[in-house]
């Protein structure tokens, strides 16, 4: 039986060995903030782990000292890891006309995010996740199989715990420039998210590891179109092998339901900032202006799902040069100091928008689930 759990020794001796490397005045500033990067890492680490001190004396102290206590130490660890200041400047150049073009995508798609998917109860044990994830990318693609294979075979870069106990949902991951190595967690519900989750964040792994992303050389933002291709991809996976249409529907209904979720909430936080009136003269000086890093940030991602989709078709329609482009993708230093051209793999701008057209007109079919029949006919309108 596989046993998923991080080694709390070892993050911990990372987690000294980095303070003390962030003790030392000969660091380059880049060096410093990679190391900061991953020192924070190694905190998040550290919480996500379901031992006594996380779910049953952290949330006490927190309730008799009303949220002190955490506070407290969140800020014990800033003065060790130093602030890291990130703005929409951290993620790259961004160019009005640029900003306007994410605009337009987010225009056509958005929608307002209904009410959470419910999901029937589906238990998958360690064993099976593994069985499923080495299933999957077999499947896919062989360097990302095996690029799986020997992140499942080291069980203590992985962290599965049980939701009821940590009161987490989904999963994170996080990639450690200093040894080279990532770390998967997962929050098992006892639904068929929980196969998904666990695909994406070791899609997340493989994007690390392929092209180690550092925050100071590449554009940020675009981290999510690997793994939105590979949910797509999942749920045909799943749909293949036989589990419920009905829930792997709902898998594909909740993802392009989200995205269109996203497109809606930045747009949402720009017009809050200016006023309706402003937005609707879409100038793009105003619009630039008012800007902030959780916009960009929200914006950026409904484009990597745009992007995912694209990949996702390419895959359907010639496997082979899919993959291609999307390891292509995942290989990639995408500069920060000009926008972003994603044209080599099939993805210009051009394509991006007919992908938007494509989203609201027809959604997704999904005969056997009722709600996104729905969802297709309210984007018509």
């Amino acid at each position: 039986m596989t046993n998923f759990k991080f080694d709390e020794k070892k993050i911990k001796d990372k987690i000294n060995y980095t303070e003390n490397l962030l003790k030392r005045n000969d660091l380059s500033q880049i060096e410093r903030e990679r190391v900061q990067y991953c020192l924070l890492s190694y905190y998040a680490i550290l919480d996500s782990i379901d031992n006594t001190y996380n779910t049953a004396i952290t949330p006490f102290l927190d309730k008799i000292t009303k949220g002190k206590y955490s506070a407290s130490k969140e800020s014990n660890r800033l003065c060790k890891t130093g602030k890291i200041v990130i703005d929409k400047k951290s993620y790259g150049y961004l160019s009005k006309e640029y900003l306007q073009v994410l605009i337009n995508m987010a225009s056509i798609i958005q929608k307002p995010q209904i009410n959470e998917t419910k999901f029937a109860d589906m238990n998958f044990s360690n064993e099976n996740l593994k069985d499923i994830a080495l299933s999957f990318y077999e499947n896919l693609d062989q360097e990302l199989f095996q690029n799986v294979n020997n992140i499942i075979s080291k069980p203590d870069l992985i962290n599965i715990s049980n939701y009821k106990q940590v009161k987490r949902i989904g999963g994170s991951a996080w990639y450690d420039y200093i040894f080279n190595v990532s770390y998967i967690n997962v929050s098992r519900e006892g639904i068929i998210e929980d196969a998904r989750i666990f695909c994406h964040e070791l899609m997340h792994a493989n994007d690390f590891l392929m092209q180690p992303k550092y925050y100071d050389s590449n554009y940020y933002g675009f981290h999510e179109t690997p793994t939105y291709c590979c949910d797509f991809l999942f749920a045909d996976f799943m749909e293949k092998k036989g589990f419920d249409l009905n829930e792997v529907n709902k898998m594909r209904s909740e993802k392009i339901n989200y995205i269109c979720g996203l497109a809606y909430q930045a747009l949402f936080q720009i017009r809050s900032k200016i006023g309706l009136k402003k937005f609707k003269l879409d100038d793009i000086d105003v619009i630039y202006n008012a800007l902030d890093e959780e916009s960009l940030k929200n914006l950026l991602e409904v484009q990597s799902g745009i992007m995912a989709i694209g990949l996702y078709n390419q895959i359907n329609q010639d496997k082979q040069l899919g993959i291609n482009n999307l390891k292509t993708f995942m290989n990639l230093l995408i500069p920060k100091d000009k926008t972003p051209d994603f044209s080599q793999i099939g993805l210009d701008y051009n394509t991006l928008m007919n992908i938007c057209y494509d989203i609201k007109n027809h959604g997704y079919d999904f005969s056997s689930y009722n709600l996104e029949s729905e969802i297709s006919q309210d984007m018509k309108r």
